[in-house]
């Protein structure tokens, strides 16, 4: 019976694989800087070629610059201007049909206050403005003619330490009578009889200041137009406010 040996272990694969693990591990390892080329031998390179860095840097200016340029898309909506007037009062003297007139002043008034059923026209007499008024005409005459007839008319006026007040029936009318064109601010206070938003339709008797069926009628008009005068004569100015009514108001007893 044969006896069995022991194979020796041999070493020589094992001697090989050292080899190999040795030839691997002495191999020096490539620097980074040998395996990217160095940054002055490139552009020495690029420059060999034609390419230079300031070349290539203007390039790319020129090219974003270019961009930028890119035409913008046109709008086809214009703007339109609008010129706005400014809102202008209308003058609320009745009779004034003057489009371009604005504000009573034009008329002697310094404010006309239509209601539903009364005008009440607020003025300021001053020295300067005595005998300064105007006659009617023909024109404001037929113009008073031509409208309602007021039936109750009351005046008021102060300087400020004097002052008077009347009301009273504007008589009717007889048959194919005309009425007056009454200066609603008196003649010889600043009044323009001219001017068709400065008259009203007034009875001719107590108008002129006559006697009507036997009666004076001065005291209750003509003698308060002299008093405004007489007042405003002393150097102040004088308020008065004149109110026609187209129905009596009532009074309470």
């Amino acid at each position: 019976m044969q006896s069995r040996q022991a194979k020796k272990p041999t070493n020589a694969p094992q001697q090989g694989m050292l080899q190999e693990r040795s030839s691997l591990a002495v191999q020096p390892k490539k620097s980074k800087t040998s395996q990217q080329p160095d940054l002055k031998t490139s552009l020495m390179q690029a420059e060999q070629y034609g390419h230079h860095l300031h070349q290539m840097h203007s390039g790319n200016q020129s090219s974003l610059s270019e961009a930028s340029q890119v035409p913008q898309p046109i709008s086809t909506h214009t703007k339109t201007s609008i010129n706005v007037s400014p809102i202008q009062r209308a003058c609320r003297a009745p009779g004034c049909n003057d489009s371009n007139c604005h504000d009573e002043s034009n008329h002697g008034f310094d404010a006309v206050r239509p209601m539903r059923d009364r005008t009440v026209y607020s003025s300021t007499v001053n020295p300067t403005d005595l005998g300064q008024g105007t006659g009617t005409t023909q024109g404001t005459r037929n113009y008073v003619n031509s409208i309602s007839y007021p039936q109750q008319v009351s005046m008021s006026y102060s300087n400020g330490s004097q002052g008077g007040h009347t009301e009273f029936e504007n008589a009717p009318l007889r048959s194919g009578q005309r009425a007056d064109a009454g200066h609603i601010r008196g003649q010889q206070n600043g009044g323009y009889g001219n001017q068709n938003a400065a008259v009203f339709p007034q009875n001719p008797q107590q108008n002129r200041g006559n006697h009507l069926n036997g009666q004076p009628t001065r005291a209750i008009w003509r003698e308060h137009e002299d008093n405004i005068r007489n007042l405003t004569q002393g150097g102040q100015p004088t308020r008065m406010a004149v109110t026609l009514r187209e129905q009596p108001r009532k009074r309470y007893s």
